[in-house]
């Protein structure tokens, strides 16, 4: 049914999008000549169990399921199935090139929001957010470091992907009891963590506003530097990162709120050109710089003025006052 990768013709995947502990993943080619991954994973991990649901006919037919498409579940033994996925890539490139225009980059916004609210929704709590889970319908090999040739396509599609962190609650427990042992959160990458959601004597956290902020700092980096194209887009990501976890969005009203922000534009004006990726970032696997670039930076002082409370509640030290 399925043949090994073995030749040249298609480069490895980078792993990292996948590789969690003892993950073991296989590069093969279908009957269909299809170039897909393959995932070894226990049969009775929690990351199996919720695979399975959002594979589901339900599940999978809901168009805010932007999880990554499942094209087979194979049962190996008592121990482990394979799960099979199509090969596609990380959008790490992102980081260093940027988007080809707004348009592009709003999908890409709209999508990781659309993906997580669906996870949020079914109480799951995806907890390993970063741009390595974050995969496009592009496959692509290490000779390519430029991904707007195929976003200008149009045809881009986001998905979240690696559940190897992932809980899922059952709707049974209260939501007060919606929780995770604190020690849970340093799991995972720390690049996007919110460092201030777990103090020293907190003995849980809330997975779900954790996932809100880590996709919050991706978002920042990613669209942050946006913000005199889009001045809005400040006090949006503002309420995803905020410390203050009472008036920070959930996925749903980040959703909601952007989807807001995006019907309010001239449609006209989402094929801007956006420049480059200001970040510095040059190893994809250092520690998130996404604080570094202050999004309210040359935006209009009234419009600063409006937000001021968001403002100096999320604003390192560093950022100067405008």
């Amino acid at each position: 049914m399925y043949a090994l990768d073995t030749t040249n013709r298609v480069p490895n995947l980078n792993r990292s999008s996948y590789q969690f502990q003892e993950d073991v993943l296989i590069a093969a080619v279908n009957t269909q000549h299809r170039d897909v991954i393959i995932k070894m994973i226990r049969n009775d991990s929690p990351e199996l169990h919720i695979i399975k649901v959002l594979a589901s006919d339900p599940m999978r037919s809901d168009p805010l399921n932007l999880s990554v498409p499942v094209l087979e579940i194979l049962e190996y033994d008592e121990e482990y199935s394979f799960v099979v996925m199509p090969r596609w890539g990380d959008t790490d490139p992102i980081i260093k090139t940027g988007f080809d225009c707004l348009e592009t980059a709003f999908k890409f916004v709209e999508d990781v929001l659309k993906a997580l609210t669906f996870l949020h929704n079914n109480l799951i709590a995806h907890r390993d957010l970063k741009l390595g889970n974050i995969l496009l319908n592009y496959q692509y090999g290490p000779e390519i470091h430029d991904l707007r040739p195929f976003l200008s396509t149009k045809r881009a599609r986001f998905v979240l992907c690696d559940f190897g962190l992932s809980v899922m609650f059952s709707p049974d427990i209260p939501l007060s009891q919606r929780i995770c042992p604190a020690e849970e959160s340093e799991r995972g990458s720390a690049q996007y963590h919110p460092i201030d959601d777990v103090g020293y004597d907190q003995i849980a956290y809330d997975p779900f506003s954790y996932d809100v902020a880590s996709l919050g700092g991706v978002l920042c980096e990613l669209v942050g530097y946006m913000t005199p194209l889009v001045p809005p887009l400040a006090p949006f990501l503002d309420r995803l990162v905020t410390p203050d976890i009472t008036t920070r969005y959930s996925a749903a009203q980040a959703l909601e709120a952007f989807l807001e922000l995006k019907n309010n534009m001239d449609p006209a004006f989402l094929s801007s050109t956006v420049p480059p990726s200001p970040s510095p970032q040059n190893n994809l696997y250092v520690f998130s710089r996404w604080q570094d670039h202050d999004r309210w930076a040359g935006l209009p002082p009234d419009f600063v003025q409006k937000h001021a409370a968001m403002y100096e509640l999320v604003r390192p030290k560093k950022w100067k006052l405008p």
